[in-house]
């Protein structure tokens, strides 16, 4: 085997003697060099020189592979036998297989063999029978530029060894003697420090505005505080295949033109702290690849900035919603919707008061700023919540956090009053006349709008619907079951004119028979007065006058004014009295 501390020449070629003896054979021989463009086995690449070697004491033994001890066997395989190489093996990185950015990086390796005739007598016949013995050297060259910025290696050149020429039996397989990836790096000096041989994982530093007031970014930093080697949005490899150490330098300013300021000591990126495509950002929602830092900052207010000033204007109306938000624990079930969804609890109007025209304003996400848009830069009335601490907005429909209006201005509640209407109660109710406040609305309730619902509120605010003087009996085909009577008490049995009720035609009340008959008093059937009349006396005459109450219905007759407007002829018979029909003194007949 070769001594390998021997072996390697940057870029110099020793010439290499093979020699070879076969005991008791001394004839002379010329053999020519044909050997293969490459050689089985070994990756390299190659032309055949086609020398001719003189070779000293030939014999059979030459065969075109290399013997392979195989458990208890030899066995032949087609190895190029080292006494015919003179071709290049090139040796990859050893990443090259599982990252082909390393594929960049080799080294070409020359195995050169030479024979002459030169050998003492006394090493000649040291050598075992069937011994051919050769001389060997080695050239290394590497891949890349040579430039100090742009090699991988140390040196520009390979450790030079002159003169060194190895020995080794000329029939073993010519890759035998070939040096290692570590061997030829050596030569070299080793890795170039700090060379970033290749990119690895994606990573983002992040940057943007605080919440409140100024702007911040974290700046790539190799573990000495200068820049890190890789601009890309990536992590550098190094020419082992290990991370180049990343450090996170955070720095901010308060304003464009202003200078960035570092705050607090470079911190190192590992997986522990950074935002991955997992969990909250597997969607990339936050970050499209993996960022650092997994949290923001938010203020810039505490590293010196101030928050700017904008111009405000109070509002005239600001509405109070009720907040339908699981997180706020009010229940909005009862409050009625409109096409625009909930509709406000309350009306608040400004009062005239003085105002504040400007305000120190942060970023949207924090309480002024969050303040700011939804009370000052809104279209239409601004909408807010309320709670027992007062007034608050949210920032955003995905952000939970309450700001409250009187912690960015004080005092803001105070300048409004909420909307009032004096309203007077209708006639119809038991408070007609008397007038009553209600809050929230434009209108009196029942003026014309369809929205008002029912009359509710007269009962809320006006002592309820007055009672209707009306028709109190069932029998009428005008009952009300709600009036009461009337003062005096409604006469069923007074003219149309005077009675609150109507009676279906035909209905005979039994009330109204007594006291009228054919007379003009008391309602009856048959001439509008009531029943029939007493019957006179015996002795009085057919001439005499009838004591009831008229003349009645009967032809020939003139029915008194007055009475029931119930008259039944067809069936005046059978509202007579039997004592008045069958009376000594009078006939019905003869009357």
């Amino acid at each position: 085997m070769v001594d390998n501390t021997l072996l390697i020449g940057g870029g110099i070629v020793a010439a290499g003697i093979f020699y070879f003896m076969s005991q008791g054979n001394g004839e002379d021989s010329t053999l020519e060099d044909t050997q293969a463009t490459s050689y089985v086995g070994v990756s390299g690449d190659g032309t055949a020189d086609n020398r001719i070697v003189e070779i000293l004491g030939t014999g059979d033994f030459l065969e075109e592979c290399s013997p392979t001890s195989i458990g208890d066997s030899t066995e032949s395989q087609c190895l190029t036998p080292l006494w015919k190489a003179n071709e290049s093996i090139v040796l990859e990185h050893p990443l090259a297989a599982t990252n082909s950015q390393y594929e960049k990086y080799y080294f070409t390796v020359s195995i050169l063999t030479d024979m002459t005739t030169s050998m003492t007598e006394d090493a000649f016949n040291a050598l075992p029978e069937g011994q051919l013995i050769g001389d060997y050297t080695i050239d290394v060259e590497r891949s890349g530029a040579w430039q100090q910025d742009l090699r991988w290696t140390l040196n520009q050149n390979a450790t030079e060894s002159h003169g060194a020429i190895s020995k080794s039996n000329a029939m073993d397989a010519a890759n035998s003697v070939a040096p290692t990836w570590n061997q030829c790096l050596t030569a070299f000096g080793g890795y170039m420090p700090g060379k970033v041989a290749a990119t690895g994982d994606d990573i983002i530093l992040r940057q943007g505005y605080f919440n409140d007031a100024g702007q911040f970014r974290y700046e790539k930093q190799g573990a000495d505080g200068n820049a890190y080697p890789v601009t890309l949005d990536k992590f550098g490899l190094d020419m082992s295949g290990n991370v180049i150490p990343l450090y996170a330098q955070l720095q901010w300013k308060c304003a464009i033109g202003d200078s960035w300021t570092n705050s607090g000591g470079a911190i190192q990126v590992t997986s522990a702290n950074i935002l991955g495509m997992v969990g909250d950002n597997a969607d990339g929602s936050i970050c499209h690849i993996p960022c650092f830092p997994a949290t923001l900052p938010t203020s810039g207010v505490a590293l010196g900035c101030t928050l700017p000033s904008v111009s405000i204007s109070y509002p005239s109306k600001i509405n109070v919603y009720c907040d339908e938000r699981a997180s706020s624990g009010q229940d909005c079930s009862n409050v009625p919707t409109s096409a625009g969804g909930l509709t406000y609890t309350e009306w608040w109007n400004l009062t005239g008061l003085n105002t504040p025209t400007t305000m120190q304003k942060g970023g949207w996400n924090t309480p002024s700023g969050a303040v700011w848009s939804k009370v000052f830069n809104s279209w239409g009335v601004p909408r807010v919540f309320s709670d027992t601490q007062g007034w608050y907005v949210y920032a955003s429909s995905s952000n939970d956090t309450k700001h409250y209006l009187n912690s960015v201005l004080p005092g803001f509640k105070a300048a409004y009053t909420r909307q009032t209407k004096t309203c007077t109660c209708p006639t119809d109710t038991n408070n007609a006349g008397t007038t009553f406040t209600i809050t929230d609305k434009s209108s009196c309730p029942g003026e014309g709008s369809i929205l008002e619902g029912d009359d509710e509120w007269k009962t809320t605010y006006c002592g309820g619907l007055a009672p209707v003087v009306g028709c109190i009996d069932s029998r009428a085909t005008n009952y009300c079951p709600t009036c009461i009577d009337s003062t005096p008490a409604n006469d069923p049995c007074a003219l149309p004119s005077a009675n609150l009720c109507t009676y279906p035609f035909g209905t005979v009340l039994s009330e109204c028979q007594d006291g009228g008959g054919f007379g003009g008093g008391g309602g009856g059937d048959l001439g509008g007065g009531g029943t029939v009349g007493e019957a006179p006396p015996n002795d009085d005459t057919d001439e005499s006058p009838s004591g009831g109450g008229g003349t009645g219905g009967i032809p020939g007759f003139n029915p008194p004014q007055g009475g029931s407007n119930f008259v039944n002829l067809l069936g005046a018979e059978n509202i007579l009295k039997p004592h008045n029909v069958i009376h000594t003194g009078h006939s019905f007949i003869n009357w």
